[in-house]
């Protein structure tokens, strides 16, 4: 029932005309007002369903790559691996098959 009223007040707030992020930001909070629980209790279910190690990993991917464009190291390694197999047709697909295997290998002699 609760998720039929989540995705109905979503479509609802669709067909008036707005926008998708502002639409599933009011159909979650329409949601959350109107159910009977304490709020305590809804904040900390939504805490806990986000705290977990996989979903950090991919925003802090995302800043580690920023960092290293804006440090120029990226640059660095790719003119590296250019020198190395840029004139290798399929050069990209063998570093990474050979990155693969290398870390297979550095994972089993451990």
């Amino acid at each position: 029932m609760i998720v039929t009223l989540l995705f109905l007040s979503f479509f609802v707030f669709m067909a008036v005309g707005i926008p998708i992020g502002f639409a599933m930001a009011f159909a979650a909070t329409s949601l959350i007002l109107g159910v009977t629980t304490p709020l305590a209790i809804v904040f900390q279910k939504m805490v806990s369903g986000v705290d977990s190690f996989p979903l950090l990993a991919l925003p802090l991917f995302v800043t580690a790559g920023i960092l290293m464009h804006h440090g120029g190291i990226s640059n660095k390694m790719f003119g590296v691996i250019n020198c190395l197999i840029g004139h290798v047709t399929g050069g990209l697909a063998i570093v990474m098959s050979l990155s693969i295997v290398v870390n297979l290998a550095r994972k089993s002699s451990k």
